[in-house]
């Protein structure tokens, strides 16, 4: 499972505070809610929908996860995987070339 396999390459998730960031972001709420975690939600009628990951991030399978649920609720769904990239590296598009590579994969995606 990426959580621990990629808990060394994920610099901006760590592993280890996965729970308690969790608990802390639901306020004692269930973590199974779909609001919490859309994993957990109905994605029928969904839009088209573009996901990007890295394969080395710890929220890999969640991505992976997401998408084939998205495809079960025949949601249209890209799931493009990144090699090698920390967390949300669109972020650093000014800094790494992948980032801006990124960011007009979204732009194609959504002119498309």
């Amino acid at each position: 499972m990426s959580l621990q396999q990629n808990r060394d390459t994920d610099a901006m998730v760590p592993a280890w505070l996965i729970n308690q960031v969790a608990n802390l972001y639901c306020g004692g709420k269930e973590l199974t809610q779909p609001y919490i975690s859309p994993l957990y939600g109905d994605f029928h009628g969904f839009p088209d929908t573009l996901i990007q990951v890295s394969d080395s991030e710890v929220l890999f399978d969640d991505s992976r996860r997401v998408a084939d649920k998205m495809r079960a609720a025949r949601v249209p769904v890209q799931l493009d995987i990144w090699h090698k990239l920390p967390h949300v590296w669109q972020a650093f598009a000014a800094v790494i070339p992948e980032g801006c590579a990124a960011i007009n994969d979204v732009a194609r995606f959504l002119r498309s």
